[in-house]
């Protein structure tokens, strides 16, 4: 298991998750031109992404959400609370919000949402 980050603080948050053949994106938090330009100075073909993860909807982890699930045809999770926010920001079109309550699995990752106070 691979665990990069592209980027913490305020102004944005994003992580690739790398496990076998899966590879899902921890938040979005940049704009789509800067975390396509950290994705691929990390050497990632972001087109091998299998899904993004929301950690939640504070804009600094879900900016490019969206538009990256609508780009690369990728489903993106998040919380319930998080789905409404996420589904503003898709401003239509994009049909692959999927929301996660405790455990969930993206192809051999299965993953299990700890919900903490931020």
């Amino acid at each position: 298991m691979k665990l990069t980050i592209l980027g913490s603080g305020s102004r944005g948050n994003a992580a690739v998750l790398e496990h076998d053949e899966t590879m899902i994106l921890i938040d979005a938090g940049f704009s789509l031109r800067e975390i396509m330009e950290r994705i691929l100075d990390a050497d990632y073909d972001p087109g091998n992404i299998d899904a993004v993860v929301t950690t939640h909807y504070h804009s600094d982890h879900i900016n490019s959400a969206t538009m990256l699930g609508r780009k690369f045809n990728i489903p993106v999770y998040g919380s319930p609370s998080a789905k409404s926010r996420l589904y503003k920001r898709a401003r239509g079109g994009f049909n692959k919000i999927m929301t996660f309550e405790e455990s969930f699995s993206i192809k051999q990752l299965h993953l299990t949402a700890i919900p903490v106070p931020h």
